[in-house]
């Protein structure tokens, strides 16, 4: 009886993958000590637990009363925020007028701090992804000449924003790589761009914008250091790093403080990782952007 209710539960599917894709889905399941119709349909879950839930938080903040909420916070007879707790301020707002150096007040608006802080990048804990970043714009040559990324070309992006994720980009075969990366190259709309190049394996929202951002100059890097400097929890830039809509916001921003200071996003970008982990103290990362 339960054998029959289960396969009363599973539909089939004759699902096509490329022999490159499909070779790098059976070195996986092999490691996870599972059959190869097992990973996918784990993958498969994967992918919609991830797009639901972000779509059920989407709808959730849709409905949410700020005023409501800051009328709780500030009533009578309430206590004042534990230290980590307070509510970040706006992007580009806090520490217009703080000198450098002030933990958690980056010096929005003055271009020489900037480039200070963006020399501060190259250093030598960060020596093997700077390697990898100095071969970059050789790689975004070529692919502008032919319209497309090479999957050579791909997987070393992949590998300089997120080496975690480079097991899951290795599965898109050449011609995947080559076909979605020329229509997000040929996309004028970011978001759309952005959204194309997530159909690949191994790309979420931030290593799309780590792609995207070498071919474009309104494309940031959404990044947990760049989040946290901008006045984000860790915890909170875990989360919404992943989200299009915040993803809209902080684009605009960046964008807007970039031009003002007269700095390109590279600079902005690289000046708000440095300061980051100039404010982390000793702890160390692994070379994950």
């Amino acid at each position: 009886m339960a054998k029959a209710q289960e396969v009363k539960n599973v539909a089939s599917y004759p699902l096509r993958l490329p022999r490159s894709l499909k070779a790098a889905a059976e070195r996986l399941a092999r490691e996870e000590g599972t059959s190869l119709n097992q990973f996918v349909a784990m993958a498969v879950a994967e992918k919609v637990s991830a797009l639901e839930t972000a779509a059920f938080f989407e709808k959730r903040r849709a409905r949410a009363d700020m005023r409501a909420f800051m009328r709780i916070l500030n009533r009578e007879g309430g206590v004042p925020p534990r230290p980590g707790d307070e509510i970040p301020p706006a992007f580009g707002t806090e520490g217009r007028d703080a000198k450098p150096g002030m933990a958690g007040r980056f010096p929005f608006g003055d271009p020489k701090a900037i480039e200070k802080w963006a020399e501060r990048y190259w250093d030598e804990e960060t020596d093997k992804n700077n390697e990898l970043e100095r071969q970059i714009p050789d790689i975004v040559k070529g692919a502008k000449s032919r319209g497309h990324l090479t999957r050579k070309e791909f997987l070393h992006l992949v590998r300089w924003k997120s080496a975690r994720r480079l097991d899951r980009a290795e599965m898109n075969s050449e011609a995947t790589i080559k076909s979605v990366t020329r229509e997000a190259l040929a996309e004028p709309d970011r978001e759309r761009a952005l959204r194309i190049l997530d159909r690949l394996f191994g790309v979420g929202l931030p290593v799309a914008t780590a792609i995207l951002h070498w071919f474009r100059d309104d494309t940031p890097i959404v990044d947990v250091r760049v989040c946290k400097a901008l006045g984000l929890s860790e915890q909170q830039a875990e989360t919404k790093r992943y989200s299009y809509r915040f993803y809209r916001e902080l684009a605009d921003t960046l964008v807007a403080e970039a031009r003002r200071a007269g700095v390109d996003l590279r600079t902005l970008d690289r000046a708000l990782w440095a300061w980051d982990r100039a404010g982390s103290g000793k702890r160390r990362r692994r070379f994950c952007r």
